[in-house]
């Protein structure tokens, strides 16, 4: 869940509601978040995936809502969209969308969803997608490509010379 800079929640989960003061980037949330509270948002924080199609067409465009079981893959209902033949999970807070993951009995927004994947955002004022991008989670390719970086600069280590010899030895 996010919170502001003084510790407080910004909101609690409201299973599929609107808030009363009525933003649809706010489903979800009790009210809707003030720009304070949304340039403190940091990933990852708890999200819920959408039980129902609940957005307008226009904002789901390259997004398919499914439900549990309806297509291999589909672990749980909710929005999913296909990148690179890989299906994402993918659920919106403050009108920005995210790639969620399950952790245990609850789900995580771990990044925000890439930019080839052409979704319609409309961010709540505030949101700081500097940080949202500093603060997310890396991704399967970054990973692996990171593990070969490492071996790669652990090979060159063993065949280096020492950084020190002294000639006089």
């Amino acid at each position: 869940m996010a919170k502001t800079s003084k510790g407080k929640a910004v909101s609690t989960w409201t299973p599929q509601e609107i808030p009363k003061d009525s933003d649809w980037r706010s489903k979800g949330l009790d009210k809707v978040p003030t720009e304070d509270e949304c340039s403190v948002v940091q990933l990852p924080f708890e999200i819920y995936p959408k039980m129902a199609d609940c957005y307008h067409a226009k904002v789901t465009v390259n997004l398919r809502h499914l439900v549990a079981g309806q297509k291999p893959g589909t672990p749980w209902t909710g929005y999913y969209a296909t990148f690179k033949r890989a299906k994402l999970a993918i659920s919106n807070m403050f009108g920005a969308w995210f790639e969620i993951k399950r952790r245990g009995d609850k789900w995580q927004a771990v990044r925000l969803a890439c930019t080839e994947l052409k979704l319609q955002e409309n961010a709540l004022p505030g949101l700081n997608v500097r940080a949202l991008i500093e603060t997310r989670e890396p991704t399967n390719a970054e990973l692996v490509e990171r593990a070969r970086s490492e071996s790669r600069a652990s090979q060159h280590s063993q065949h280096d010379p020492p950084p020190y010899l002294d000639p006089l030895l």
